[in-house]
């Protein structure tokens, strides 16, 4: 993140004046270099208590009593006289005021790089996909904008319209309707700069209040202030507080660290860049930090003495120095692919490979928030007018994060239609699946779907309940794969078993201990070569269940292919009897009876 000060110019040769500070050096083949990089990395981002307690204060305050607590705490810490939340709320024609005030080349200036900014996030964007697989079902992702977003910006005398745009501008991209922006304005000081970016990114709506105020505001909404989907944008520690107190409530963009930059250099760049480039993080604050990799030793001492000579020059010189003591190196690495696996292990939010030949280098690095590219290519360019976004992953998090984005401002939808074929086939699957995980109404509704066991949607064939569907499910299981626990937990006590026919399992059997001994011995003797499988649709009259089946398969010699129908009496829940038909067929004899 940048902070927005211009710097002077014609001051950079200063007469030399060595840091009260001097970086730390480092050598990736001294035996210690592992503990003192991890020493370098390390930073204590433990949340301050007592800034949690004031935050969780204020949030609560704001969402129990909205517009009041918005007024008297933009009174309190930002020195506003608000009378009513219209004194803290400014138009699109303010915005647009502001924008006609500036001079024409700051005007220019902020449109070219909002133009660029654009550009490039429509680029981003992602749009709605579809295919059907071989049985006709429909996959897909439907994308949607957010439908309200809100973006934070420091206010006061210090101006950040890059911010603005870096944040408004993707949301708009997007296709976001409403972006509200909120931005303290400290004893009523307005910056003309920061409203002319809102008004050039489409910003909807500005309240001019900030702090953990601001962002309860947002994610719980007051009478005056909307309720949001997203908060993006950087802020102070009680903003940052804040960002983590309402994330669930609202998304947030992340909640960032100290400002980072790594510079990979091969000697081929001006040493005074390499150090200007160093120094443009290490201004940020005191815990920015600014680190340097270079093969040659040589290079490393010459970039140091550019800094000795140009700290002089350099308004906020004691943070810069702070920056470099406290957080900042100069690392000699052994070859390359050393300098790219330092890298890579730092994660950094800004790198810039200030190399002869960059695209040899960038297959090597894994992990960036951005990555610039040779000697022209500053990160201070990044912060302002190239076109990707300089809201960054900080503290390592480039591991497994990316930059804010047009995509950050969609969501994603799964889209799924399933045709009868697919029904039919995902249909046992999950089933299946759901019984592992003893969910036995997600796999009835599965199964329910199943063209043999669902009817067909007429009057003359009445829909099958879920229970009487659930347990057709678990009388055919039983019959075909022995999922005798389920279907025994159905039985009534004094269950009557029927089937006609002359084979062993003719005739009628009562009592579940009989009929679970005669179904066993039914299955042993079908064996794995016959399949029962359902026939038609299942109907329902009353307290009776019909359901047709075909057994195919062979026994012995014989080819089996048996139309038959299973009619099941249910009474309180429980099977109270069962009768299994099968009809002779062309095959032979019939097998089931």
């Amino acid at each position: 993140m940048q902070t927005g000060e211009t710097r002077p110019s014609g001051r950079y040769n200063a007469a030399l004046t060595r840091p009260e500070a001097p970086m730390k050096k480092l050598n990736s083949q001294s035996p210690e270099f592992p503990r003192e990089l991890a020493a370098l990395l390390a930073f204590e981002s433990a949340q301050n208590p007592e800034t949690e307690r004031i935050v969780a204060d204020i949030c609560a305050d704001v969402r129990q009593r909205g517009d009041a607590a918005l007024i008297e705490y933009s009174n309190r810490f930002d020195g506003m006289k608000a009378h009513s939340m219209q004194d803290l709320t400014l138009t699109p024609d303010d915005l647009r005021a502001a924008f006609e005030r500036l001079p024409a080349a700051t005007r220019d200036a902020l449109q070219t790089a909002a133009a660029r900014v654009e550009d490039y996030h429509r680029r981003q964007k992602q749009e709605s996909w579809h295919y059907r697989d071989a049985d006709g079902t429909l996959l897909g992702q439907k994308i949607t904008p957010l439908d309200r977003v809100g973006i934070y910006v420091p206010g006061g005398k210090a101006a950040y319209p890059s911010s603005v745009i870096m944040n408004a501008m993707p949301a708009h991209v997007a296709g976001v309707p409403e972006i509200i922006m909120v931005v303290p304005t400290p004893h009523g000081e307005r910056n003309d700069i920061v409203l002319a970016a809102a008004h050039i990114a489409g910003v909807n709506k500005i309240f001019t209040i900030g702090g953990a105020q601001a962002i309860a505001a947002l994610a719980y909404g007051t009478e005056s202030v909307p309720a949001v989907d997203k908060i993006t944008g950087p802020g102070n520690a009680f903003v940052a507080a804040a960002k983590r107190r309402v994330f669930g409530v609202v998304g947030i963009d992340m909640v960032a660290g100290p400002s980072e930059i790594l510079i990979i250099a091969d000697g081929s760049t001006p040493a005074d860049w390499v150090a200007m480039d160093l120094f443009s993080q290490a201004e940020h604050d005191e815990i920015a930090q600014a680190i340097l990799i270079s093969t040659s030793a040589d290079y490393l001492d010459a970039v140091e003495a550019a800094m000795q000579r140009l700290i002089n020059g350099m308004p906020r010189r004691a943070i810069i120095e702070a920056s470099l003591k406290n957080r900042g190196a100069l690392i000699q690495a052994k070859d390359p692919d050393d300098a790219c696996a330092i890298a890579n292990q730092i994660a950094p939010e800004h790198l810039e490979l200030s190399v002869a030949e960059p695209a040899a280098w960038l297959d090597k690095i894994r992990h960036a928030g951005a990555i610039f590219l040779g000697a022209y290519s500053s990160e201070s360019l990044g912060d302002y007018c190239a076109g990707p976004n300089h809201v960054l992953p900080t503290s390592r998090s480039a591991r497994f994060s990316s930059p804010l984005g047009t995509y950050d401002f969609q969501k994603r939808s799964s889209l799924i239609e399933v045709s009868a074929a697919g029904a039919e086939k995902l249909g046992n699957i999950a089933g299946i699946l759901a019984r592992g995980e003893s969910l036995t109404a997600h796999a009835c509704a599965a199964e329910m779907r199943l063209p043999a066991l669902s009817p067909t949607l007429s009057q003359e064939q009445p829909m099958l309940t879920p229970a009487q569907q659930h347990a057709v499910t678990i009388c055919l299981n039983a019959l075909t794969t022995g999922g005798m626990n389920a279907f025994a937990s159905l039985m009534a006590d004094d269950i009557r078993w029927h089937q006609p026919g002359h084979n062993p399992f003719s005739g009628t059997h009562q009592g579940k201990e009989n009929v679970l001994r005669m179904i066993g011995g039914l299955i042993k003797h079908t064996g794995d070569t016959l399949q029962l499988s359902p026939n038609g649709a299942a109907m329902a009259n009353s307290d009776l269940i019909a359901c047709p089946f075909r057994l195919t398969g062979t026994s012995g010699d014989k080819n089996i292919d048996q139309p038959g129908m299973l009619l099941l009496e249910m009474r309180d829940g429980k099977f109270s009897q069962v009768w299994l038909f099968a009809e002779d067929d062309a095959a032979g004899d019939d097998f089931l009876g």
